[in-house]
Parts: structure tokens; sequence; C-alpha cells
């Protein structure tokens, strides 16, 4: 074990480690006792046997890290560590951790520390040692898990004592070499006697030391505070400086100046900037000078005579103390009563003691008495010093101080010359706070050379752009670019700042990982004495957040988040502009409101997430018919609208509508559940034209949706134009669907009942129920007019429940008449299934109505109705066949294409739609589709009724093809109930 070197001695009296006792505090902390350390002389011969293998395997781990790798590339170091690392393993077990192995550790500890190793590779090969020594404890210990453990605990305890003096030795050495850095700096800012003056943005003295007092003639005990600078020193090189630095952080400008009567300074003009502190506030420039002219007095007077010297003493701004080879006072001058508060009587001839505080005065006294004894003065061997002083009331003094000895006249005398260091301690207080505000501070702070090489970056610059220090400083500002920025806009910030003014500007910068962020940033250049631009100070903040938040606000008040379409608010802005151009250039300005049919079918029936993907598809497609300076925008809903400009008329508009209605000729393919859906769509489209038509958004708004209802009204997949009498139709509406919301509780609702046939034999099956509507003024009102708007208010819940009613009163009365009335069947609402609970309203009507009703009633429900009870219905659907209700779908084969209802749920019959039996004589597609459904549903165990059957050759197709029913005028209108119930007794051979 090496000897440990003086610096590893001091280490250990630093660390309380220097006697056993300080060791034996540690290990007990560490609770390493004798029990511990005969545990690990134990496990001594156990662990050697596996040394070898130990130590190849660490530093086969170190050698997998780039840092170690590089430190252990030359393999005779690396055998020489592996001996060295041998030594440790064996002293690590040996029992023996007394002072020896201390300072053994401590001195490892330093020589990792100077060469730069870094703690983390330190602690890890203790990390190493623990983990890999566990199977060599256990085998040890016999696999007895409490000998391991004693065993394994000792270990560790030790292990961590080791740790723990490595890292502390660390810690030690550093804050050793930062005290000195911190002596030694001080001493070199303050070795040099100086008068500062702190200006305003005027050039307003706002602080001066004494020595800035004494050289601008106000004399130390007068304040310069608020008196202007260009009056203390009228000097316009000196004003000129002072502007060209003020408030630019780091600027400067020297100059010397000769003052009348021939003085001379040298001045040194700093900028500060924007506002270093409170206690500085409103400080732009500090003043530096030093008076060059007392000094060359000075060496004059030394030499010349010592009045000369006695001239110059009295206004030096240091103070002056010379005395004796006994420590008597010989000279005290005026800057010396100014710092201790004597007068130059009162001291001299008195000792020099009284002016240091005790301490001082002890050790002052050493001095002279080894003086005394040896001939040598130890203090003039200290140059530049710091000391403390007493003032004559008692306040302790830092003081800087210098001491020369002077041979005069055979005497040996001691020339102290001290300065007061509070300024310079106050400014330097400063200078820390504002280094402290710079590292601290959240804005990025990154200053370059001139060239505009990078020289420092402050932790927040490392947080945002993702580069280190040590990989920013040295390289160009330009690792931040992005390529965002064109040429222009660098050219126009290497202008303003090479004429020395602030850039400021949103930069879009490039992080080290690539992704982009948004800095608010100011580019300020810095100037030295001479004017020139030394360096550029670029602070900035991340703003990539709040652009981000202001952007995404800005998008959903003006766009459709989901089809990302303009919303209603934008498209009403550009319709707004284009009226008021359109008004310039007397054209014309079209407003389309399309909207899609049956769309809430499709919702209710795939999900909200498919229509959603099937709104975003159309808004895809209507954006790419029209202009690029054309409007598509989504109204609300299934509603887009759409503008044109400069239109000249309908013949302008006709193309562009025919085109959005064709973008839906071809099939809409939408992901669900159940994969993906290849969907039909059809839309109704509304135009209305200004001026003619509406000079606002509201009139033409009005209007569009007028024409767009017109439009439905004659089908599908269609467009109209407004027109004045549609007015006068929606006014018609509007009071239908007022009177249609009183019909009920008027008793205006009757039903018709059309009969169901058999085509086998002419036997009556049953009757249909049908709603009709009897005004007592005006008459019957078409179903085709007031049922879809039933539909459309959701008033054919209760209506529909007043039919299930009705029909089911008369189906019972019927059957207690002994009429041969077969099923009723009755038309379904989709709405009246979502509205829930549909199965008890059922079953309260046939309670009603008496147990006649039951069995004989049919629910007839569309495809788009039992497609929706997919999603949610199938409980309710099952629960009206236990109440003996069957089910059949109404308009087969005119909805979607999916047919997994047809087994999911208690369908007993398919009614094929009116609009296949119309034309199955003469088209041929027809007749085809018609065989079809008939085949399909027999296969199925299906019964088959045909609607709206009005010829025989019609009649005679169906009952070729198999077709068990039928119902239309061929064989019966729908009729009142009296006629109906006059049909059933003819059938049952009674008197009508």
């Amino acid at each position: 074990m090496s000897a440990p070197d003086p610096r590893v001695e001091r280490l250990a009296r630093s660390m309380g480690l220097d006697e056993e006792g300080g060791i034996a505090r540690r290990k007990a902390y560490f609770g390493l006792g004798e029990a511990e350390e005969r545990l690990l002389r134990e496990l001594h011969p156990h662990l050697q046997r596996a040394r070898r293998r130990f130590i190849d395997g660490l530093y086969r781990h170190f050698l997998a890290f780039d840092e170690t790798r590089a430190l252990l590339g030359d393999p005779a170091v690396l055998e020489r560590l592996k001996r060295t690392q041998a030594a440790y393993f064996d002293r690590l077990t040996a029992g023996d951790y007394g002072r020896a192995y201390v300072l053994d550790r401590l001195r490892v500890g330093s020589a990792h520390q100077r060469v730069g190793l870094q703690p983390t590779w330190y602690v890890g090969a203790y990390a190493y040692y623990l983990s890999e020594l566990i199977p060599a404890v256990w085998e040890a210990a016999g696999g007895d898990p409490a000998r391991f453990q004693k065993a394994w605990g000792a270990l560790v305890r030790l292990v961590l004592f080791d740790v723990s003096l490595a890292l502390e030795t660390y810690f030690h050495a550093h804050i050793q070499e930062i005290l000195g850095l911190k002596h030694h700096a001080e001493a070199l800012l303050t070795a040099i006697p100086l008068g500062l003056v702190v200006l305003d943005e005027a050039g307003t003295v706002l602080e001066a030391n004494p020595f800035a007092a004494e050289m601008l003639g106000g004399g130390p005990e007068r304040s310069l505070a608020g008196r202007p600078l260009g009056e203390l020193l009228p000097q316009r090189r000196l004003e000129q400086a002072r502007r060209q630095v003020s408030g630019i952080a780091g600027a400067q400008r020297r100059l010397s100046l000769q003052l009348r009567g021939g003085r001379c300074l040298r001045a040194l003009v700093t900028g500060i900037g924007p506002e270093p502190s409170e206690s500085l506030r409103g400080a732009r420039a500090l003043l530096v000078l030093e008076d060059v002219t007392e000094e060359a007095r000075l060496r004059a007077a030394a030499l010349e005579s010592t009045a000369l010297v006695r001239a110059v003493t009295e206004h030096v701004a240091d103070a002056l103390v010379v005395i004796d080879a006994v420590g008597r006072i010989q000279l005290f001058n005026p800057a010396a009563e100014r710092l201790f508060g004597y007068r130059a009587g009162e001291v001299v001839g008195r000792n020099v003691s009284r002016l240091m505080p005790p301490p001082w005065r002890d050790e002052h006294d050493a001095y002279l008495d080894r003086y005394r004894r040896t001939g040598r003065a130890r203090c003039l061997t200290q140059g530049m010093r710091e000391v403390q002083g007493l003032s004559r009331d008692g306040r302790v003094l830092e003081l800087e101080l210098s001491v020369s000895e002077m041979p005069l006249k055979g005497r040996r005398l001691f020339v102290g010359v001290m300065r007061d260091l509070s300024e310079r301690r106050r400014a330097e207080l400063e200078r820390r706070k504002l280094s402290s505000a710079l590292e601290q501070s959240a804005d990025l702070v990154m200053i370059t050379d001139a060239q505009g090489v990078i020289e420092y970056v402050n932790p927040a610059f490392e947080q945002v752009t993702g580069y280190t220090r040590e990989e920013a400083v040295g390289r160009r500002s330009s690792l931040l670019k992005s390529g965002r920025h064109d040429a222009a806009f660098y050219r126009r910030l290497w202008e303003t700042i090479g004429a020395g003014r602030p850039f400021q500007d949103v930069f879009v910068n490039r992080r080290k990982d690539g992704t982009l962020y948004y800095e608010e940033k100011t580019i300020t250049p810095l100037r030295d004495a001479s004017g020139r631009i030394t360096h550029y100070v670029s602070t900035g903040k991340d703003i990539s957040e709040r652009l981000l938040a202001e952007r995404r606000l800005h998008f959903l008040s003006y766009f459709d988040p989901l089809t990302e379409l303009p919303n209603r608010a934008l498209y009403g802005d550009r319709l707004r502009q284009a009226l008021a151009r359109a008004r310039r250039r007397r054209r014309g300005v079209a407003m389309l409101l399309l909207d899609l049919d049956r769309f809430k079918v499709v919702n209710d029936t795939l999900g909200h997430q498919a229509g959603d993907r099937l709104l975003q598809e159309v808004a895809e497609r209507l954006r790419a018919v029209v202009r690029d300076g054309d409007t598509v925008a989504r109204w609300g809903g299934d509603e887009f609208a759409v503008l044109l400009e400069d239109v000249g008329g309908p013949d302008d508009v006709d193309p562009v509508a025919r085109k959005l209605l064709e973008v839906f000729g071809q099939p809409l393919m939408v992901e669900t559940e159940e994969g993906v859906q290849e969907l039909f769509l059809t839309a109704s489209l509304g135009i209305a034209l200004y001026p003619g038509d509406g000079g606002d958004l509201a009139a033409l708004a009005r209007n569009a949706e007028t024409a767009m209802y017109r439009a439905k009204d004659r089908g599908r997949c269609s467009y109209r134009f407004y027109t004045a009498d549609m007015h006068a139709q929606a006014l018609e509406r509007l009071s239908l669907e007022s009177r249609l919301r009183r019909a009920l509780e008027r008793g205006e609702f009757v039903l018709h009942y059309q009969p169901q046939v058999s085509l086998r034999d002419g036997r009556l099956l049953g009757f249909e129920a049908l709603l009709r509507w009897e005004r007592p003024e005006e008459g019957p009102v078409p179903p085709g007019r007031f049922i879809p708007l039933l539909e459309e208010t959701g008033m054919i819940v209760p209506v529909g429940d007043w039919v299930l009613a009705e029909a089911a009163r008369q189906l019972a009365a019927w059957r207690r008449e002994g009429l041969p009335a077969g099923r009723m069947a009755v038309n379904v609402s989709a709405l009246q299934l979502r509205d829930g609970g549909f199965h008890r309203r059922v079953a309260q009507a046939l309670e009603r109505a008496g147990p006649e009703a039951r069995g004989g009633l049919e629910l007839e429900l569309t495809e788009s109705a039992f497609m929706e009870g997919t999603r949610g219905h199938v409980a309710e659907l099952a629960a009206l066949g236990e109440l003996g209700v069957e089910l059949a779908i109404d308009d087969f084969g005119t909805g979607y294409s999916s047919l997994v209802y047809l087994k999911r749920f208690p369908i007993r019959k398919l009614k094929i739609d009116r609009s296949f039996v119309a034309d199955l004589l003469t088209d041929p597609n027809d007749a085809a589709l018609t065989r079809s459904i008939i085949a399909m549903a027999h296969q199925l165990g299906l019964k088959v009724v045909a609607e709206g059957v009005e010829e025989e050759a019609q009649r005679d197709f169906l009952a070729a093809e198999g077709c068990d029913a039928m119902q239309g005028f061929l064989h019966s209108r729908p009729m009142p109930a009296g006629e109906a119930t006059a049909l059933l007794r003819r059938q049952a051979g009674l008197p009508a």
C-alpha cells in the first residue's frame, strides 16, 4: 500500500479522518464493528478463489462503455489496473480497516478526481462488486440463509463505507480548488485602487465611492449623487463614450482625459443593462477612474523631497498609514482620517493596533515581535491582502492592504496603503446576482462573438434545444436553423444587428432531436470601448405552446374540426365580403345549401364514428369539384354550404350544382365495426342567388333552405333554385305543422283499412291499418303531406301509439262479433322503437283492447328500423315476439343490402315495395328482383305480401311466382272502419 501524499493528508484532516478516533466514529456510523470484521476475514479465503474471474469480468464490463474504454485502451495500463484491483480485492475482506486502509481509499479517490473520472463510473464499480459477489458469499455461507445474511450485510456495509470515502474525496477536492480560485480572483480584481461612478440614462450620478468623490473635486465627505457628470468632468469625449455604451450590457469605451491644471485621468466606461438589480435601479453606465497624475506626482515626490511626498499623501485617495519598527504611527493622511474617523493629531505617535479589531491586533503584535527578533517583516512578502480595520465609532472595516518598507534617515519605516472594499464588495455582489439571474433565467440566453460563434448558453437554452453547453459552445448559431425562414429574413436580421440595433422577431428553430419550436427572440449587439461590435446577446422565450393554442383557437373559431372545412362563421364572413365585391362589380353571388338525405338513419344504424367518417369523405368530394376561389363549408350537422362568386345567373350555377350531386353517384366506403361498408347516399340541394333572392346572409340562407326542402319534396338527389312562390309554400308548410300538432288532441285522425288477400284462393287474410287526417273544414290531407312532417317533428311517436291502440281496439271489436278479421298490420316508425319501452306500450294497447286482440297484431317496420335494431333494440323486438306480435319488413328491397336482420329477429313476413310491383311487367330488372325476393323469403320460411297491385296481370305474375298475398287497388282501396266491417260481414255470410 503506497504512502499517502500531502494532498491526501489535507483531505483526511478536512474530513476529520486524520486520527483513529475519527475513523472509528465513521466505521461505527456504518455499523462496521469487530463482529463484521471477523465475518469479512472468514469470507476472505472463499472470495480469493473467485478473484481472477471477478476482476476479468469487471474490466470486461468497463470496456463496454466509451468513457472507460478510452482510459483502458493501453494493454499495459489495463494490466496494471488489474493488479491494483487485485490488491484492493485482497484488502477488501482482509479485516483491517484502520488509518492505512482509509488513507489508501482517499488516495485512490483523489487520483480519480484529478484525472477526471466521473463518480458515476466509480460507484458503478462498487455496484458491480455487490452484484457479482453474491454467489461467492452464498457459497462461503455454505448455503445457510442466516450466515449468508450476516456475511452479506458485513460486505455491503464495507462497500458503502468505501463509496462514502470516495465520493467525499471528490467533494472536498473540488471545494478546495474552488476556494483557491475564488481568493486568487478576488485578489486580482481588487489590487488596483479605482474610483467608481454609477450613472443613469441622462448621465446623472447615482452612486460614487469616496475615491471618485475626491478625484472629481467634491471631497470624500460630499456625496456626488444627483450631480451631472458633465458638470464634474466637462469632457466632450467622455460624454460621447457614455452615450455609446449606456444601457448596453458589457459595452466598453476606454479613454484618457486631460483636465485643466495638468491632471490626467484614465477612464473606463462600461454599459449596464437592462436592469441589473433593485439596488442599482436605473443604472446605465459604470465609470471607472484612475488618476495617473497622482501616481506621477507620488513618484516625483518620493524622489524630490519628503515635503513633496507629504503633499502627495495629503491628496491621495487611498489611506496611507506610516509606522515605525515598534508600531507607532508616523503619518496619517486625510484619506486615512476619512476612512477611520480619527484626526491625524489623535493617532500620530500612538500604536497602530488601535486601528485594528482584537483578532487582527494580536496578529499584528506577533508580526512586530517577530520582526524585532529576526529583523524580517513577514507582511512585506504577502503583497496585497485583505484585512479588517476598526473605525473610531467601532465599525469593523473591510480593507485591502499593501505594506512596503521605506528607509528614511537611518530609520526603518513601514508604509501601509489601504482601500475600503465595501463598494467593491457591493459591486461584486451585484455582478454575482446578475450572473446567477442569467443562469436561473427561464429565458433562453445565447452569447456569440461577432462572427456568430457561440461562446455561452444558459441552462434554459440547454433544456429547450436539447443541446448541452459543451455541444453548443464553439459552433455557429445556425445549428438551430430550421430552414423555415427565407434569405430575406436573414438579410434583414444581419442588416439590423450589423448597424448596432436590436433585432426582434419570432424564429422557427429546430431542436437537437429534429423537432421544431417557436422562439420569440431579441438579438442585441454589444460594442467595445472603440464602438466596434464584439458580441451578440440573444434572449428568447419558447412560445410553441402559446402559438399552437392560439392557432387551435383560431381554427376552432373559423373551421369545423371534423371535416376541416370553414364553419358557418367563416362562411358568413366570406359571403359578406363576396357581396361587397359583387356590388362594386355588378355581378351575382350564389349560395348553395346541400343536405344529406336520410343521414340520421346511417348515424343511428352504423354509429356516430361511421357517420363522422362519412361526413369527412363527403367533404373531400365536395371540395374537389368546386373552383379554387369558391368556398365549401360545413353548415351544421349533415348540411354543407357552397359559395360561388362572380355569377352571371342560373346558367353559371347549373353545372356546379350537377357536379355537387354527381359526387354521390359513386358509393361511399366507410369503415365500421363489422368492416368496410359500401353506402349509397343522396343529397338535396337548394340555391339562392344575389341580388334577386336576398341581399344578406340571413335572407340568402333562409331562401336556399326553402329551395332545398322543395328539392327534397321533388325527390332524392335533386336541386332547386329559389322562387318567390316557395316562400308561400314554406309558410303553408309551417301552418300545416302547427295544425298537425293539435290534430291528435282534437280527434282529427282516423284509420282506414286496406285488405290483404291470398293469391291462392282470394281469401281475406287481414287488414293494414293506414293513418288518415280528416280536417273538419278543409277535408282530408294526403298522407304524403303530413306523415313526413310527423317523422321530422317526432310527433310520430304519440300518433303511432294512438294508431296501435285504435287498430288493436278495432281488431278486438271485429273478433268479438265473430267476424273473420284475420291479422291487423300496423306500420311502426324507427322513432317509436328508439323512444324506449315500446314493447310495454304495445302490451298496454293489447290489454286495453281486450283478450280478443292477442295473437292478431302484426307490426310492419322498414329495413332501416331493423338495421338500427341490430345496434340497440334486439331485446325490444324479441319482447314483442313474446307478446304474440308478428314482425314484417315493409318496403323490402328499398333499404340497405345487409340481410343480417332476417336471421336475427323473429320476422314472419316480407312486403314487396309497390315500386317493384308497378313495373314488373315492363321492366325485366324489377321482375327479376321480385322473383328473387319471393324465392329467398320462401327459402327462409317467410311469407310474402306484394303491395300496390292494381292490374290483373300483376296479380297473375305474382301468383305464378308463388307470392302468398297481395294488397292494392285491384282488390280494394283503403276503407273506413264501417266499410271494412261490412266487408267482413259479407265474407262471413252475415247481413251488412
